[in-house]
């Protein structure tokens, strides 16, 4: 019986795992710079990819900026820096601050140099304010050294969720942490950086925009949650009533009640759209905890309500219906 409730329960938590589609037409169409600004001199489509050169090189830091504003997303990339000179990077969460160079303020995934793969404060103090600019997370340039191709295309990916920012070279996480301070939207820029002549390319460009689908996701999902959460503590109370054969058979009724709506929640859980992967860490996050706890109580209940049942055979019945369903909901999970 135990074996039973643990995968009823269990199947619960199982509803948030899924993936989501690519959004990385709208992102960047790939054929021209619609959605972007910055100074047109400086950046072009080329193939497919952005291209950022500075000509014979200029005195300032300058940006091709998103018109859009983004929460939480991943990007992924490739790319290099021609020859490997020259510096680069990517803003998130951050604004426009100056449109004659076009000047960005915000947190920076580096590209370049000992800071390849570090979280950069680009104009962006220590208190989270435009103005000034810090080391927010330095990688760890020995790691990152270690699988750099720096005359060639290196894989580049960030992942912004809440306040945790993750950041991976080729395979290389140099940033995985949560940071108090950083903006909860803002746009997204290509750097080029101020100094010598220098070309930098970024191609196969993919993008997953998780905010957009989020809030709908939740809500549904949260519903589908409540609702296993109301039907595992009714079953509870199914078990904890059954003190003897008589309570055994009322208690039965309870429980096939139970899993008519086990059954209907399973089929609209069926029905639903996979949610986006911080959905489904908020779900885990907010549901597993007591579901795995009421687990345990009905661990214990239930092996004390077959012992008072007297062999009833309606709750016997009952029983054997629910670990049947515990074994669709578990097929359902997977």
């Amino acid at each position: 019986m135990r074996r039973i409730l643990m995968t009823v329960v269990c199947a619960g938590c199982l509803f948030a795992a899924g993936a989501r589609a690519d959004d990385a037409s709208e992102f960047f169409n790939g054929k021209n710079t619609d959605g972007w600004e910055g100074r047109t001199e400086f950046w072009k489509v080329e193939g497919g990819a952005i291209v950022g050169d500075t000509g014979k090189g200029i005195n300032f830091n300058t940006f091709l900026c998103s018109k859009k504003k983004y929460g939480d997303f991943e990007l992924s990339f490739q790319v290099r820096l021609k020859e490997g000179k020259g510096n680069s990077g990517v803003q998130i969460r951050s604004q426009l601050i100056e449109m004659k160079n076009y000047a960005v303020g915000g947190p920076q995934a580096d590209i370049g140099g000992g800071y390849w793969g570090s979280l950069y404060g680009e104009r962006f103090s220590k208190e989270g304010k435009i103005g000034g600019g810090h080391m927010m997370k330095a990688a760890d340039a020995k790691k990152v050294g270690a699988v750099l191709k720096k005359d060639d295309f290196n894989d580049y990916s960030i992942r912004c969720v809440g306040k945790k920012v993750t950041i991976k070279v080729n395979g290389e996480t140099s940033v995985d942490e949560e940071f108090p301070n950083i903006p909860d939207t803002g746009i997204i820029a290509w750097q080029l950086h101020g100094g010598p002549a220098m070309e930098v390319t970024f191609k196969n460009i993919k993008f997953k925009d998780l905010g957009k689908k989020s809030g709908a996701a939740l809500e549904k999902h949260e519903k589908v949650m409540e609702e296993m959460l109301g039907l595992m503590k009714e079953l509870l109370q199914a078990f904890e009533s059954v003190k003897d054969r008589a309570t055994a058979k009322t208690a039965a009724g309870r429980i096939n009640k139970v899993c008519d709506g086990l059954e209907a929640v399973a089929k609209r859980a069926k029905d639903l759209p996979n949610p986006p992967p911080d959905v489904e860490d908020r779900l885990k996050k907010k549901y597993e905890p007591e579901l795995k706890k009421l687990a345990e109580q009905m661990g214990q209940v239930a092996f004390k309500a077959g012992q008072a049942s007297g062999g009833e055979p309606s709750f016997l019945e009952a029983a054997q219906r629910l670990a049947k369903v515990g074994e669709a909901l578990q097929s359902l999970g997977k």
